[in-house]
């Protein structure tokens, strides 16, 4: 699963808004 590692990855940055 790619998305689970980019998943991790970005919520530590930017994406942490989307999952938070």
């Amino acid at each position: 699963q790619v998305g689970y590692d980019y998943w991790r990855a970005g919520r530590l940055m930017r994406h942490d808004a989307y999952y938070n």
